[in-house]
């Protein structure tokens, strides 16, 4: 489970460094003596380098075992579903070299569906696709179905990693100042836990400038899970009809 606990923060102040006169009389002899120079100064930005992961294929490349799971809420009633997956080596598939993955998707509705797939390395394309009871599929049924397998868990948390691209975030030492089409409530630096290893992290809360995102207010944490790059490592929000969803990465190993 991720945790993040919010560390306490200082609001730094905006006033310039000042020097205050201070004049003491004694007899007949006027002494000055000036008070101690106070500098303040604003959080330079930081730069991060952040990964953002799209499709399976970005999945796998970074990470060689996950899982990952999604709350929604809509209406009031609450919806669970996982997805655990685990590279088990490379093996060439039609002459094309995959990824072999064993992927377990979980819900309440439908209980554990666990698949096997060929990923193309390359482009990402399922090749071949193995589920218990119905046989194996090859390219390009496999594909086809494969991708709608995933779709339901990986699409939220994808969709929401390709758009922070665009909100051009500025950083620094002491969390998200800026985030574009957004107004920051809340920010700082953190801690994670996942797989029971701690990750330095940033969280924000920020609201929406713009009904046309669909989003009243969102929620995430970006992790240092690898040297020098950053992820979305959790990601919360309220839709415009007050829906809730909640994507969160439970377990991880990275791919280097």
């Amino acid at each position: 489970t991720v945790s993040t606990t919010p560390p306490s923060t200082t609001t730094p102040s905006a006033t310039p460094s000042t020097t205050t006169p201070v004049t003491t009389t004694v007899a007949t002899t006027t002494e000055t003596t000036t008070s101690p120079e106070v500098t303040t100064s604003t959080p330079s930005l930081e730069e991060i380098r952040l990964v953002t992961m799209k499709t399976f294929r970005d999945v796998l490349s970074n990470f060689r075992h996950g899982v990952t799971v999604v709350r929604t809420t809509y209406e009031g009633e609450l919806t669970e579903a996982a997805m655990s997956f685990t590279v088990t080596g490379t093996e060439e598939v039609s002459g094309i070299k995959c990824w072999a993955v064993d992927i377990v998707l979980s819900s309440a509705e439908t209980g554990n569906q666990t698949v096997k797939a060929w990923v193309g390395i390359d482009d990402g394309k399922i090749y071949r696709l193995s589920i218990p009871g119905q046989g194996v599929l090859e390219y390009p049924q496999s594909d086809s179905i494969g991708q709608m397998l995933l779709a339901g868990v990986l699409a939220p948390f994808t969709m929401f990693q390709g758009s922070i691209e665009e909100t051009e975030l500025k950083v620094t030492t002491e969390g998200i100042v800026s985030i574009k089409g957004w107004n920051v409530l809340d920010s700082g630096r953190t801690t994670v836990t996942i797989s029971g290893r701690d990750y330095s992290a940033y969280y924000a809360k920020a609201s929406s400038t713009s009904p046309e995102l669909g989003v009243q207010e969102v929620e995430f944490t970006l992790a240092n899970l690898l040297k020098d790059r950053w992820y979305v490592v959790y990601v919360a929000w309220v839709d415009n009809e007050g829906n809730t969803g909640e994507i969160e990465l439970t377990e991880l190993e990275p791919a280097t």
